[in-house]
């Protein structure tokens, strides 16, 4: 019962994440929207702590703990080694984008101009790319994992050095950098 327990532990903490990475991109959303409306500039220091988020927890972290949970579907459910391999990949390329977002956001630290140009491209992309991963891993793989765990017993899966259910200290300090973000997030502006 315990090793129920901890595997769906583990599943809600990743269904978690996807709500709270969804919550960090509404908030590039909405400065992408102030950026491109022309009237406005986009609040930089807020889209790069949403850049750095991004990278440290949902790069580093959480995907971290969804490849260990999709290399143990992979091993158990051959036919969904195809989504699995396919989700590996949209991982690399998800930090591939995030590094590219903090390399264009790099601007805010040094004190110089951003190019407005290749940042707006690149919310745009992460954005999509993002929420389509998002909505991926919801449809095609939580669902077959939460039947899969509950089908009988499952020991938690875990690699070297790899805690997919961080200590909640870990947990905690993300939280507050989630919290930062989306309680900075502007009113919407009428016309």
């Amino acid at each position: 019962m315990a090793e129920i327990n901890a595997f769906s532990q583990l599943l809600t903490a990743l269904h978690q994440d996807h709500l709270d990475i969804q919550d960090v991109l509404q908030v590039i959303e909405r400065e992408l929207e102030h950026m491109q409306s022309g009237r406005e500039e986009g609040d930089l220091l807020l889209l790069a702590d949403c850049a750095e988020y991004l990278h440290e927890y949902a790069n580093l972290v959480h995907h971290a703990g969804e490849d260990v949970l999709f290399d143990a579907l992979a091993a158990h459910l051959p036919e969904l080694s195809p989504t699995v391999a396919a989700l590996h990949e949209e991982h690399r390329r998800l930090r591939g984008l995030t590094e590219a977002l903090r390399e264009a956001l790099a601007c805010v630290e040094s004190d110089t101009p951003c190019d407005r140009g290749t940042l707006l491209a690149l919310l745009r992309e992460y954005l999509d790319v993002q929420r389509a991963h998002l909505e991926t891993e919801e449809r095609d793989l939580y669902p077959a994992a939460a039947a899969w765990s509950q089908a009988q017993p499952r020991p938690l899966p875990r690699t070297a050095g790899t805690d997919p259910l961080l200590s909640e200290q870990t947990r905690g300090r993300y939280r507050a950098l989630h919290d930062h973000i989306t309680g900075r997030i502007r009113p919407a502006r009428g016309g």
